[in-house]
């Protein structure tokens, strides 16, 4: 029985490297949707004989990535159940017992079939031709560099809205939950509560701030809707959307009648992509990514680029529940083959 053992022993290891490696990169649980997706999908690739095969049938980065998940979670919830169940077996001198000794050599082939199936992960995307990835962030320098406040003007019963979003690049979720402003002691503020938010993962809140006065025009205009409703003095406002759909719905209409012959979509992530050009411009790091509700530095490369950026835009300074963390490097577990 030394290679059953070694398989368990061998099964213990890649465990506990998931969940190191998933803990590095700020990988959350998955919801029980996503699960019941991961479950749906896994069935078809399993039902094509050569789950890898299929799902690097694809030409989208993003198909593959969510294939792979699926056969990962597989395979981890394989190993966790039949290692549980194999437990339960040993226990007490059971495996003197034939019938459980039996039924604990199944458990053990069914932890080795799942590891065997990881094992053949593929190190890099397998996709002989990959169909470009529409970015968010893609020729937003052939826009205007005012054109997040001609979106503003254009859309009156959105527009406190597109000001928040034009300077903080919160998500429309966060939105739909309420994004407090305030105006006081000479300083524009907005405060985010977290739509992503885990226990390693993404910020419970965060701020930005404007000295005013200010020289950015968006920072001028959310300034003014906030005087518009508190008074002169200055004081908070509760901003607040009904529905993020249909305000991406909106943002998508008006960037179509403002710029018609800019080849793509305008939406809020837009934006998002804009606030993280604006701050690498202006010489921002880390800041980026707490700014973006992010608890990870590495994530703000996904966003923006310094030269689309406008550091005029860019907040004061930045301020979230928990420090940005830089990812850890690792080291990969070796693994032993099996036939």
């Amino acid at each position: 029985m030394e290679e059953q053992f070694e398989v368990i022993k061998a099964a213990r290891a890649w465990l506990a490297e998931q969940v190191r490696v998933r803990a590095a990169e700020g990988t959350r649980q998955p919801s029980p949707a996503t699960v019941d997706g991961y479950r749906q999908e896994m069935v078809r690739l399993a039902n094509t004989g050569d789950p890898w095969k299929a799902a690097a049938d694809t030409t989208k980065k993003s198909t593959f990535f969510k294939r792979r998940a699926s056969i990962l979670h597989f395979c981890r919830s394989i190993v966790e159940a039949d290692l549980k169940e194999q437990d339960q077996l040993q226990r007490n001198g059971g495996l003197l017992d034939s019938v459980k000794k039996e039924a604990w050599l199944k458990h053990v082939k069914a932890i080795k079939g799942a590891l065997v199936l990881a094992q053949k992960a593929p190190v890099d995307v397998p996709i002989e031709k990959v169909e470009r990835r529409e970015s968010k962030k893609k020729d937003l320098w052939k826009l205007p560099t005012d054109w997040r406040g001609i979106l503003a003007e254009r859309m009156p019963k959105y527009r406190e809205a597109v000001a928040i979003t034009a300077l903080s690049g919160c998500r429309p979720q966060e939105l739909a939950n309420g994004v407090a402003v305030s105006v006081l002691d000479g300083e524009l503020k907005i405060r985010i509560l977290g739509a992503k938010v885990g226990q390693d993962s993404g910020q419970e809140w965060r701020e930005l701030v404007w000295r005013l006065p200010s020289e950015n025009p968006l920072a001028i205009l959310l300034g003014r809707l906030v005087f518009e409703k508190v008074g002169p003095k200055g004081g908070q406002i509760i901003a607040k959307i009904d529905d993020p759909r249909k305000f991406s719905g909106a943002v998508r209409a008006a960037g179509h009648r403002a710029f018609p012959d800019f080849p793509h979509e305008i939406t809020p992530y837009s934006m998002r992509h804009q606030v993280a050009s604006d701050m690498k411009n202006a010489g921002f790091g880390d800041e980026i990514s707490a700014a973006l509700g992010h608890a990870v530095s590495d994530t703000r490369s996904g966003y923006g680029s310094w030269e689309l950026g406008h550091g005029l835009s860019a907040p004061d300074r930045v301020a979230s529940a928990r420090a940005v963390k830089v990812k850890p490097p690792y080291q990969k577990l070796v693994m032993p083959k099996y036939d």
